[in-house]
């Protein structure tokens, strides 16, 4: 059975470690000072060598000589997050006392330590504290923020860092030119930016893509590793950079990349590394370099979304929306702009009834003496968004009732909710929810808003000149409609 190159090529001595010089270079002077500590914690992302230089640290503090393939009785290895719980810790303790039976000391590894549950930290918290003289821990940890305090401050503790890409690529030219992998520098670098990091991740690319005949090249590898081609990233990257793409070619050229099996995760991680280069290289176009630093924040929310396809559309159409700066007074344009044609034929035939009407609405708001202010398309629009932007936040269940409704907003400043099912309009009708409703409705608009609640089938005709006001509605909801749902964020 072949042996995986990640294995294959692991590190025997300190001297095969990639890219971490600095924690490296103190451990030789411990080594050669005979400074040992009792206890070492090393943290840092995965794949970057933190097991690899404990397994080697062990061996070199015993003078034990080392290869990847021998397990040493007096060096002992333990998965945190598979024995991890109070029974294989209280086994520890006990075993900690008898001395080592070779070697000079015994040496424990436990990796991924901060998966020990909280029971088993206390009891090996005064262990790790005074163990015997002839013992040594070696900690290692992803996630040093789930550690204790305690236990991290009775350890020596070592940072390791990501590997550079720089770096990355030449240990994977060497690898590629001793296996005899005919793959080009770009393929090279794509697996390295591919690994984003680590180094075993990286390797393990490699040695997937090769598997294949002939020259491995960039559009080889891509297609290996579920990346969509770098063509296509930059052209949707520079379309967004130069503002030559609206919210329809946004919502096409991402359903074909879903439809040929590309993750939204990893093209929002392609875009992020596209605008991360031009941020550096400081060619960013028409955008300015906060706009660019918000576009990257966003897109590191993908990896946490729940439906990351959906959260990526609105992301994107949220950035074509904040980088046209008309588009907050003139919001309708855009969006016809980015539906289909009879979409944009019907506002067209009601933008006729619309003067009419607005007119209609300014000259009652100029003679009326009422202390409400009647609602405009603009209001209308940002008051329905900003109710469901806040109810998502603090009322989830009742924001999925809310943002069902069907809202009109009447010429004397009320607001009707038009339901299709009456269990919605039951709900919404009970107090409590109608009082936070219209809290929040106060905390937005200033001023006491009168709310009722209605089912389709009990609409009249007097709803019929607000008609219009309600079809503006139409149009943004329409394009969340487009991507199945989502809502369009202001």
């Amino acid at each position: 059975m072949k042996k995986a190159l990640y294995r294959k090529y692991r590190s025997i001595t300190l001297d095969d470690i990639v890219g971490q010089d600095q924690v490296i270079s103190a451990l030789r002077n411990a080594l050669k000072t005979d400074r040992i500590s009792h206890a070492y914690l090393f943290t840092g992302p995965r794949g970057v060598g933190k097991t690899s230089v404990a397994r080697i640290l062990a061996h070199e503090i015993n003078n034990i000589p080392y290869t990847n393939e021998n397990n040493h009785i007096d060096i002992i290895e333990i998965d945190a997050a598979s024995n991890g719980n109070i029974d294989q810790i209280r086994d520890l303790k006990e075993k900690v006392n008898i001395a080592p039976s070779i070697a000079k000391y015994k040496i424990y590894i436990i990796d991924e330590v901060h998966m020990v549950s909280k029971p088993a930290f206390n009891a090996l918290l005064k262990t790790l504290e005074e163990p015997p003289t002839h013992v040594i821990f070696i900690l290692a940890t992803t996630d040093i923020d789930k550690l204790p305090l305690t236990i991290i401050s009775r350890t020596q503790r070592y940072n390791f860092k990501p590997i550079t890409t720089d770096q990355v690529f030449s240990h994977l030219k060497n690898i590629s030119e001793k296996e005899n992998i005919n793959i080009t520098d770009d393929a090279i670098i794509m697996i390295a930016k591919y690994g984003d990091g680590s180094l075993r991740d990286s390797i393990s690319a490699l040695d997937l893509v090769a598997n294949q005949v002939g020259l491995i090249d960039s559009e080889t590898v891509a297609k290996m590793i579920g990346w969509p081609p770098l063509d296509i990233i930059n052209e949707l990257g520079n379309q967004i950079l130069n503002q030559t793409i609206d919210i329809a070619q946004i919502l096409s050229q991402l359903n074909k990349l879903y439809d040929q099996g590309y993750q939204a995760i990893i093209v929002a991680n392609q875009l992020s590394n596209f605008f991360k280069e031009h941020l550096i290289e400081n060619d960013i176009k028409q955008l300015s370099t906060q706009q660019i630093i918000n576009i990257l924040k966003k897109l590191l929310d993908i990896n946490t979304a729940s439906d990351p396809e959906r959260y990526l559309e609105i992301i994107l159409i949220d950035v074509i929306i904040n980088m046209t700066s008309s588009t907050k007074n003139n919001i309708n344009e855009l969006i016809s702009t980015s539906v289909d044609n009879t979409r944009t034929k019907k506002k067209n035939e009601a933008q006729i009834v619309s003067n009419n009407t607005i007119s209609e609405i300014h000259s009652v708001s100029k003679s009326s003496n009422s202390e409400e202010e009647l609602f405009d398309y603009n209001d209308s629009t940002q008051v329905w968004n900003q109710l469901l932007a806040k109810l998502k936040i603090s009322y989830n269940t009742l924001y999925g009732i809310v943002k069902m409704a069907d809202p009109i907003f009447k010429n004397d400043g009320s607001i009707e909710l038009i339901f299709k099912f009456a269990f919605h309009q039951k709900r919404l009708k009970e107090a409590k929810n109608n009082l936070i409703i219209s809290e929040i409705l106060f905390s937005i608009t200033g001023k006491k808003t009168k709310i009722s609640y209605l089912l389709s089938d009990k609409l009249t005709e007097s709803h019929e000149k607000n008609d219009i006001i309600k079809s503006s509605l139409d149009d943004i909801s329409s394009v969340t409609n487009v991507f199945k749902g989502a809502e369009l964020l202001e």
